[in-house]
């Protein structure tokens, strides 16, 4: 049976180096990780704070908006979701009506999905609240007071249809 040499000094110090080199690389290789690691933590924390935007709405109230729109305007087009929206942004700003959210939408005999169970069997989605957000900060319409489905009111300026909604001031 032949035995291996025993490794001099010399030889024994290399390997010793060797794998000291490497340890110190795979220490040096996992601290740079974990530093990639807190930047790239950073960056998105940096990034969600730069996103945050004050809307002068409540959550419950852009939700509110978002579920009524839903329920008067599911199937329309866009453009006649937003002027669902601004018309109820509209009221609350108007002398005419109520001054809160609530108000406007709750008020008797003014969104008929809330006394036929449409609202009920609707429910708040992203894409609606999106939309209210937007119209809160930047509204397409601010004249737009009125709508309704195939026709236009019998009072106010008609301003456009879109889909089966028409809209007036």
């Amino acid at each position: 049976m032949a035995y291996a040499e025993p490794l001099n000094e010399t030889e024994t110090e290399t390997e010793v180096n060797k794998q000291q080199i490497t340890f110190e690389r795979y220490q040096s290789k996992k601290e740079e990780r974990k530093n990639q690691v807190k930047e790239v933590e950073y960056q998105i924390e940096e990034s969600e704070v730069a996103e945050e935007v004050q809307y002068p709405l409540t959550r419950d109230e852009i939700e509110l908006i978002a579920q009524v729109t839903m329920a008067e305007a599911e199937g329309e087009p866009e453009e006649g979701q937003r002027l669902v929206i601004d018309t109820i942004l509209n009221r609350v700003d108007c002398d005419k009506f109520d001054d809160i959210v609530e108000g406007v939408i709750y008020a008797e005999n003014q969104f008929s999905v809330m006394t036929n169970g449409r609202f009920e069997r609707c429910s708040v989605q992203d894409k609606f609240v999106k939309l209210v957000e937007e119209e809160s900060l930047n509204r397409t319409n601010s004249d737009v007071l009125f709508f309704r489905a195939s026709y236009y009111h019998s009072f106010g300026t008609p301003l456009g249809a879109y889909g089966n909604t028409y809209f007036s001031s």
